[in-house]
């Protein structure tokens, strides 16, 4: 969002003739910029990660020990609340366009 001088001397957004009552300099502003952002908001969020060493064929012959052998398998599960959805039908029902 961009900000700008409104005709009274507040901030406004850009297009709006109305301003806050907020002088433009005013020193202690930063503290009105707080809250949840808009679709940035995360409550609860759980990221696990994880390593499995698979099998090293150790009684395998020296070949399938080298393609086979000591490779492992990661990976990253992550599970957040709070993001947005978006619930789409093909037509206009509401007729609200």
């Amino acid at each position: 969002m961009e900000v700008a001088l409104a005709s009274g001397g507040g901030i406004t957004d850009v297009g709006s003739s109305v301003g806050s009552g907020m002088p433009f300099g005013y020193l202690h502003q930063g503290k009105f910029d707080t809250g949840p952002a808009p679709g940035q908001d995360r409550t609860h969020r759980f990221v696990a990660s994880y390593v499995w060493d698979l099998p090293r064929m150790t009684g395998a012959n020296r070949a399938i020990r080298a393609l086979l052998g000591g490779w492992q398998w990661t990976g990253i599960f992550t599970y957040m609340t709070g993001e947005a959805m978006t619930v789409l039908l093909g037509t206009d029902k509401s007729l609200t366009a």
